[in-house]
């Protein structure tokens, strides 16, 4: 039998799960990313975001147990934090704070570098897989019917030449061409949506204060969409190594500060000042660093009359999301896992495999797309080259507000939104006949007017406010 070889353009996370799926089928697997890969736990210059709040929700974070067995305690171990809504991550909407429940659906927070690093050492191990030198990917190989390869630019050099490859994986995020390349095949434009709500984050990493106990919550302060300041939001997320990463969200006419000197009065200037009052007493480690692609973006390939085989394209280089909603790395997971399953029926490189494995990328997408649009969709400076929302989503966004307002005393629909939006579940969860009796039925309870603290984590608050452990 001729050598099976696979190419995977892009190093980050949804090149490395390509990878170890795909090395389960193919006799080698290369990885060809543009820029050197850290040995450590460091930033990747190919991940501008990273230095940015990320955290991985519970649906992305058991698909990648399941890719990769032990990584969640592995994970753990090097300090990453695992939080459980609504119990230690405690948010407040425009209405007030949930209370402190029982766990649900949880989050693994940590910096995008830790858990880059951790993903790449595990799949790195397997014998099939290799990293190229650097190099720039400047097309494909092949025709509309097949790609058969890539053509390269080596580092410093001015010519390019030519890798063969039975299957190729673009997963080279944001920057992704290859609709641009396969233009060059005459093939037709596929549809693409662009949906910007023009926010902006500002993040900057703290060393949490002595005395800090164990276990200590996310604290997330969201926008009002219906407010003077629809687009202003923070979150505090404990790290490894004792550290604390904030980051707040910003209008793109009004942006979160990236100068120390107005960091702190940005904090105390959202809805509730905790998150002001917590960072008072810690310790800043970096600047504020500033973040502006923050669009969501995504290209329809599966909708294509035509589709070639031996190419795929999944990770941001198909579909980008608003980071804010941390369904990135999530979604990635969650396909490479549904690649495996569909692989372990269909090999990889049979006919028309590509296109079929093209469509199970957008099933597993859709859900997160969906999320992360319908709510940027509701922001006033939103840009799209879509139609405007219509009745129907005017309809679903009055049906979220009545849900938001009803989980005060129902903590089935809360628990229900919190697997839907840690993609556990469907979105159609939330249009279940009995939770549309719950919702029409109202809350029996109200939201907090406070952050509910226990005594221990209250006493990390500053006098500044009056709300020590004293007062």
């Amino acid at each position: 039998m001729p050598t099976q070889h696979a190419v995977v353009l892009g190093g980050g996370l949804a090149g490395m799960l390509a990878a170890h799926v795909l090395a389960e089928h193919v006799d080698a697997v290369t990885i060809i990313d543009r820029d050197e890969l850290p040995e450590g736990p460091d930033h990747r210059k190919g991940t501008p975001q990273a230095r940015h709040t990320h955290v991985f929700v519970e649906g992305g974070y058991a698909a990648l147990e399941d890719l990769l067995p032990g990584i969640v305690e592995e994970l753990t171990g090097l300090g990453a934090q695992r939080l459980d809504h609504p119990t230690t991550i405690l948010m407040r909407n425009p209405k007030g704070w949930r209370e402190r429940l029982s766990p649900e659906a949880g989050v693994i927070s940590a910096s995008r570098s830790l858990t880059d690093w951790v993903v790449r050492r595990r799949v790195l191990a397997h014998p099939r897989i290799t990293v190229a030198a650097p190099a720039t990917v400047v097309g494909l190989l092949g025709d509309r019917r097949r790609v058969s390869g890539v053509r390269l630019r080596d580092r410093g050099a001015t010519d390019t030449r030519r890798l063969t490859a039975d299957l190729v994986i673009d997963a080279t995020g944001r920057s992704s061409h290859t609709h641009e390349w396969l233009a060059e095949f005459k093939m037709p434009t596929v549809h693409r949506e662009h949906i910007d709500s023009g926010i902006r984050y500002s993040t900057r990493v703290y060393q949490a204060p002595p005395g800090t106990p164990a276990g200590f919550p996310m604290l997330v302060v969201q926008s009002d969409p219906h407010s003077g300041r629809p687009a202003v939001a923070g979150m505090l997320s404990p790290i490894e190594h004792d550290r604390w990463i904030v980051t707040v969200v910003g209008p793109k006419h009004d942006p979160p500060p990236t100068t120390e000197a107005e960091y702190q009065p940005f904090l105390r200037g959202l809805p509730d000042p905790v998150l002001a009052d917590l960072v008072a007493a810690a310790t800043p480690l970096t600047p504020p660093h500033g973040f502006a692609n923050t669009a969501n973006h995504r290209h329809f390939y599966e909708r294509a009359r035509f589709w070639p085989d031996g190419l795929l394209v999944l990770g941001d280089a198909y579909a980008t999301f608003n980071p804010i909603y941390g369904h990135g790395m999530a979604t990635a997971a969650l396909a490479a896992r549904a690649l495996r399953q569909r692989w372990q029926r269909h090999h990889p490189l049979l006919p028309g495999s590509a296109r079929r494995a093209q469509r199970t990328i957008a099933r597993v997408t859709e859900p997160a797309w969906r999320l992360a649009t319908a709510q940027d969709l509701r922001l006033p400076h939103t840009t799209t080259t879509g139609r405007p929302p219509g009745k129907l989503a005017r309809l679903h966004y009055r049906y979220a507000d009545r849900m938001v307002a009803a989980i005060p005393g129902r903590p089935g629909i809360l628990r229900t939104n919190l697997r839907v939006l840690t993609l556990l579940a469907s979105p159609l969860r939330l249009f279940s006949p009995r939770m549309i009796w719950q919702i029409l039925r109202g809350p029996r309870g109200t939201y907090l007017p406070e952050v509910p603290l226990t005594p221990a984590e209250r006493k990390l608050l500053t006098p500044a406010t009056g709300t020590t452990a004293d007062s």
